[in-house]
């Protein structure tokens, strides 16, 4: 399987500032970058094309030139711009930072140049789903579709994307943007590529593209194990697309990467290693069940994060009862690491804290004493986009951010160090998070910091994230490996067991 496979490398060589004029492009307010132009280049005259562009390499500005071309020549009257809803904010301020354009989300929409929708709330609210399905009748054939990050409608299956691919049928030019095209594997493009257009791949359906390019395990149905002629689909889509990383466009400073390593007390290695005991022993070695240990990997994720409190029945046959089992645990270690940490940094420097459970913000608010604003799933968007105004231009210099919520959609740049209290098995959602500070705009070296506990799964986490996969996906290529042989599942539990 592949994460993030390089799609195209190639770059237009013709002068943009010839073709600009001969088209008379005026009115936005900002200048492309190079690497812009050659975007604008390759696709401005392709009906259906995707940007594939680096967190922080302008995929905004580089659509708003795109916009700015089609409404200059006549080819579109406006724009529906899908979004998530946490990057909705930005998103305006990027607009009007750029161009003079007028923008409105759907609620309020009139007759501006941009309507502006949350990706979420086209799958959670029929009343926006009909507004926006009419906005697109309406308009049908005069107005172009950009999907903003459009890794989050890979899923086929998933209401948002049936939608999506219902309001795109209206649309004369579409344009998908996302930094990461490709987060589980190649089977990811073929939802984006057919919301472009079907014939970019040229199947007709998921299953025929399935059995030509994905192998499947025999023993769990559904289960992706692998790809195949990936050359196949790079080669077709490679007309539609721009690709560009930050290394290869942006001359941006330096990313210092520091670990800082704690050691478990008695105690919490003893429940540690309890957990895994309970898991490793419900193995059937005759048919391993994969879903053991990925549950075992998230209770020893929560020790490593300082709480635990988890309650397990189970039946024993030969006694002919329930057995009840209980872990429980707690411990601010990492918490007291990290204010270490703080107490080490500048007083004055915009420092930014990422954490993935509630417990992890109870625990560090528990011995933070510095004012800090908090971003979490429980805080509304309103109050959120308050809190970071606050920390990006007030005197609060310590954010607490919910990784699974805020690692999109946020400008950080005034921002340069960044401490994990714990980590995301996903490399994407750890990019993404750290690409909030690393992008157009940071002029100071970038410090990051992971907070990890010894001889434990953050190190197995870290690891895997270092060399750009995740855990569970790896975890789950060496499973499908050795499902079938007792010999090495014995081996891979000893392995838990002693390294782990």
């Amino acid at each position: 399987m592949i994460s993030n496979t390089r799609l195209w490398t190639g770059h237009e060589s013709r002068s943009f500032k010839n073709e600009a004029e001969a088209i008379g492009l005026k009115g936005l307010k900002t200048e492309l970058m190079e690497h812009q132009k050659n975007a604008f280049i390759k696709l401005k005259d392709i009906q259906a094309c995707a940007l594939f562009m680096d967190m922080g390499t302008g995929k905004t500005r580089t659509t708003l030139e795109f916009i700015q071309y089609r409404k200059k020549s006549n080819k579109i009257k406006n724009v529906l711009w899908i979004c998530p809803i946490n990057t909705k904010k930005n998103l305006e301020k990027d607009i009007k930072k750029h161009s003079f354009f007028c923008i409105a989300d759907i609620e309020k929409y009139g007759n501006e140049d941009i309507c502006v929708v949350g990706i979420e709330s086209i799958s959670r609210s029929d009343r926006i789903y009909n507004m926006v399905y009419c906005f697109a009748k309406k308009y049908k054939n005069d107005f172009m579709l950009v999907v903003d990050e459009s890794h989050m409608i890979k899923n086929r299956k998933a209401k948002r994307t049936e939608r999506i691919i219902n309001i795109s049928k209206f649309a004369k030019y579409k344009l998908i943007l996302t930094g990461t095209p490709i987060t589980n594997g190649v089977w990811d493009l073929y939802t984006q590529m057919y919301i472009l257009h079907p014939g970019i791949l040229g199947y007709k359906s998921f299953y025929d593209f399935a059995k030509r390019h994905l192998e499947y395990s025999k023993k769990y149905p559904g289960m992706i194990i692998g790809s195949r002629k990936i050359e196949y689909i790079t080669q077709k889509i490679n007309p539609y697309i721009y690709q560009v990383t930050k290394k290869e466009c942006l001359d941006l400073p330096l990313k210092n990467y520091q670990n800082r390593y704690l050691y478990m007390s008695k105690e919490q290695r003893k429940i540690y290693n309890s957990v895994k005991e309970y898991f490793l022993n419900k193995i059937n070695l005759e048919e391993f069940d994969s879903f053991i240990i990925f549950n075992m990997i998230g209770y020893l994720h929560r020790i490593c994060s300082g709480y635990i409190d988890a309650t397990f029945i189970d039946y024993d046959p030969l006694k002919e009862q329930e057995m009840i089992t209980r872990f429980q645990f707690k411990t601010n270690d990492k918490a007291k690491a990290v204010v270490q940490e703080l107490n080490h940094m500048p007083p004055d420097a915009k420092k930014i804290i990422w954490y993935r459970y509630n417990s992890d913000l109870e625990l560090l608010q528990e011995v933070l004493q510095e004012n800090h604003i908090v971003l979490s799933g429980k805080i509304k968007q309103k109050k959120r986009e308050e809190s970071i105004d606050h920390f990006i231009n007030g005197d609060i210099n310590i954010a607490l951010i919910n990784i699974n919520i805020g690692g999109t959609g946020l400008n950080l740049q005034k921002s340069n160090y960044m401490i994990y209290y714990n980590n995301t098995y996903d490399y994407t959602k750890r990019t993404q998070s750290e690409d909030r500070v690393y992008k157009i705009g940071q002029d100071k070296n970038v410090h990051i910091i992971d907070i990890l506990y010894h001889s434990s799964v953050d190190e197995r986490i870290d690891y895997s994230i270092r060399k750009k996969s995740s855990l569970i996906r790896d975890l789950r290529e060496r499973i499908n490996e050795i499902k079938d042989n007792e010999e090495e599942i014995k081996k891979f539990k000893e392995t838990i067991l002693n390294e782990w």
